[in-house]
């Protein structure tokens, strides 16, 4: 499955695991550090895992889209092994991690 990339604004088109672990590791706390992994097809109803750092945490978000509706969650962990892991599932396994632990925010939206 081919994956596009925005990594601080700039959208790269097909990228390789390198890529996705550098923008990880280079995220840093700053609302212009982000990034946004998108599939080409929804895996498991997601169409992108983003992430950002805050006051030393790392927000990981994902909307699920069914139909005309979606549902956002949000997970914050203080840990950059746990980021890439989930990350890294995403992009090499297409699959998302279990969301129970993780914090339905749809409201916010």
């Amino acid at each position: 499955m081919n994956f596009n990339i925005m990594i601080n604004g700039r959208v790269q088109v097909g990228i390789d695991f390198e890529v996705l672990q550098q923008a990880i590791i280079g995220l840093y706390d700053d609302i212009d550090s982000f990034i946004v992994l998108e599939p080409e097809t929804p895996i498991d109803g997601s169409i992108y895992l983003q992430a950002a750092l805050s006051d030393n945490q790392y927000m990981i978000e994902t909307r699920l889209m069914t139909d005309n509706d979606f549902t956002h969650y949000r997970y914050t962990t203080a840990d950059i092994n746990n980021v890439i892991k989930i990350f890294t599932r995403y992009y090499q396994k297409h699959q998302l991690k279990i969301l129970k632990s993780w914090q339905d925010v749809t409201g916010e939206f």
